[in-house]
């Protein structure tokens, strides 16, 4: 059944060992996002990875998939929805968001503290042509699991050779490692004189290094704390 085949463990056995391994954790943690703006009655979708951190769990995401004010944000699963709470973090220069989540039964965290590079292990995960794996729902459908290569860097932004397209946005990039290294945040754009066509094989990751988790979750701590 659909149902089987979409199960987390289903993973190709022809992939290197350690690229099974980070592709099940991807599609363990991966959620949709679903953002409906109550004031214009918009709706948009999104993807997001479930993490956990000190105990409490949130949802990351892209910046620009979630609205700050006047917003419901729920994540989807193939088998439930759940409602989330309030925006953590919000950052339209990193284009990275986090947002505060229920616990999602059918879903696995991502412990963030294991699983972001420290900092004499980034070298090791930003390596040109080095193997990422993202699940999302692009097109407004999945889970869908893609691989791909680093292809290039400039500053605060990693150019990595894999499909991506709408809804893809907010998706949790890992490296072979394991390692949550950065987000879906937008398609190349390739510029042909008056036309802009969208590259949807060559895709902008921005760094989970443009967080500073300690930072980003400090005020959310303070106000259970009260």
């Amino acid at each position: 059944t659909v149902e089987q085949l979409d199960t987390p463990e289903n993973v190709s056995d022809s992939l290197p060992i350690s690229l099974q391994k980070t592709a099940k954790k991807s599609r363990e943690s991966s959620v949709a996002l679903v953002n409906l703006n109550l004031i214009t009655g918009e709706v948009s979708f999104a993807s997001g990875t479930y993490i956990e951190y000190n105990g409490s769990f949130f949802i990351l995401t892209a910046a620009h998939a979630v609205q700050k004010d006047g917003s419901v944000i729920m994540a989807v699963t193939p088998n439930d929805q759940y409602p989330c709470g309030g925006i953590v973090y919000h950052s339209k220069g990193s284009d990275i968001a986090i947002v505060e989540s229920p616990d999602i039964p059918e879903r696995r965290a991502i412990n963030i503290n294991k699983s972001i590079p420290s900092y004499n292990k980034w070298k090791r995960s930003l390596q040109a042509l080095d193997r990422v794996v993202y699940t999302g729902y692009p097109n407004a459908t999945g889970p869908m699991t893609v691989h791909g290569h680093i292809m290039g860097f400039l500053e605060g932004v990693l150019y990595v050779n894999m499909y991506a397209w709408s809804g893809a946005s907010g998706s949790g990039v890992f490296d072979e490692h394991g390692n949550i290294i950065g987000i879906v945040s937008a398609l190349e754009v390739g510029d042909f004189g008056p036309v802009q066509i969208p590259l949807h094989s060559s895709i902008i990751v921005r760094p989970t290094y443009l967080v500073d988790w300690e930072q980003a979750f400090k005020d959310y701590y303070e106000k259970e704390e009260e």
